[in-house]
Formats: structure tokens, sequence, C-alpha cells
């Protein structure tokens, strides 16, 4: 991680949603970081992914698991382990942000709304920032969206190529995955693109903390990119 370090201010760690690492990990992990550098992490796919899901098979978790009471947010022990597991995690990495990404799966829905009352409402964080970024059919809905992040007090992080921040806090978590809306993960920004990006990142800046990741192929050459026209900007 050294050459990253003295590159970028931040990076968010994906190896988590498959399985956590054990917490030895996340504290050397830890120390290795210059002051001031920023961990965020996804968390663990046992809070949101159910037995579908093919991630599964990177889990690692023993065959007697009952993976039918794991994801969607449902109030089991299941679940609710999978978020203390992830909260151990994170507070032993430092992290100031954890990343919950639901999948399609997790279709808009009464029983799913109430389902994340109840997680939301019952966890302890820790101190921990909590972002969700939904998908499917909750983008459709921006309106009963808003409600949602504002109730559970969630950031909303979302692609800012296909639509705009729906959470009223001031904490903005861009999170790129190309610029179509079918998960391409391409790396074809123009440095137009990079540039409106900038823009929008300096002004969400002035209200509070705000990153952006790029989750796409060459992610390290286009984050190089934009932080050259971030600096250009910036004068």
């Amino acid at each position: 991680m050294g050459s990253y370090f003295r590159r970028f201010g931040a990076v968010e760690i994906q190896r988590t949603f498959y399985s956590l690492p054990r917490a030895e990990t996340a504290s050397r992990w830890s120390r290795m970081a210059p002051e001031g550098f920023v961990f965020t992490m996804k968390a663990w796919q046992g809070i949101t992914h159910d037995a579908r899901s093919p991630t599964w098979k990177k889990a690692k978790l023993s065959p007697a698991a009952d993976l039918s009471r794991f994801g969607h947010f449902r109030p089991t022990t299941q679940v609710f382990d999978a978020w203390n597991a992830t909260k151990k995690f994170a507070k032993n990495l430092g992290a100031s942000l954890v990343v919950i990404q639901s999948p399609r799966s997790f279709e808009l829905s009464a029983q799913n709304e109430v389902n994340m009352e109840v997680f939301f409402g019952a966890i302890q964080r820790g101190g921990l920032v909590i972002g969700w970024e939904p998908r499917g059919s909750w983008l459709e809905d921006p309106h009963r969206l808003r409600g949602l992040f504002s109730r559970l007090n969630l950031v909303h992080i979302v692609d800012p190529f296909w639509d705009r921040p729906a959470s009223d806090l001031p904490f903005s978590y861009f999170r790129l995955h190309g610029k179509n809306r079918r998960y391409s993960y391409k790396s074809d920004y123009t440095d137009d693109d990079l540039g409106d990006l900038a823009e929008l990142a300096i002004k969400r800046s002035k209200d509070g903390p705000t990153y952006v990741m790029f989750n796409v192929v060459g992610m390290r050459e286009v984050a190089m990119r934009f932080l050259g026209v971030l600096a250009e900007l910036r004068g």
C-alpha cells in the first residue's frame, strides 16, 4: 500500500464485503497509513446479500451456516452479528465511514423498508458514519428515498453522473461505476467529465466531507487524472 499512501488521501476497502479479515489486519493497515489518511470500507455482505447472491462463494463460512438468515437487513441474529463484526473491523481500521451496498434483489417494498427501519434503529453505530448505496427500484422513487435517508440518518452513496444525493446530511460520498446506468465499470471519463466532477466535489466540500471513489477498471489511473484536474481548479 506504500505507493497508494503517497498518491492518495483516502481508500475504500472492498475486500471486507466478501469476507472480513482478522482484526489484526485492520490494525496493521491503520499503522501503515500516514497521519491524516482516511479509510472507508464496505460492510460485510451478511447484512445485505441473501443466499441467491454468487458473492457468497467468497464468504469463507462454515458449510453448516444457514445462509437463509442472512441478508436484506433481516432482523435476525445473523444479520446483527454481521453488523457487529463489521463495526469491530471498522473501529480497528480507524475507518471514517462504512459503505452498505444493497443488491438489486433488495427491491423497494414495504417489508424491506420495515427491515431497514428495524435494523438501523437497533444497531449501535459506535460513532461511525454509515452510507447506503441503493440499487434497482429504490432509485425510481426519489421522494420516498429522501424520506428514508432522513429518518435513518444515512449518507446517500451515489454516482453523480447518474443521480444527485437524496440525503440531507452535510457529507458527500460519490462512488463511480462508469458513465451509463448499467455498471459498465469502464474508465471512459473525458477531461470534461472529470472537470464537471471536480467542480461538483469542490461545491459539496463547502458543506462537509466529500469523497470521490472510482469503482472502475483502471481506477488508479482515472483517480490520478481526477486529482490533476482538481488541483488545476483549486489553483
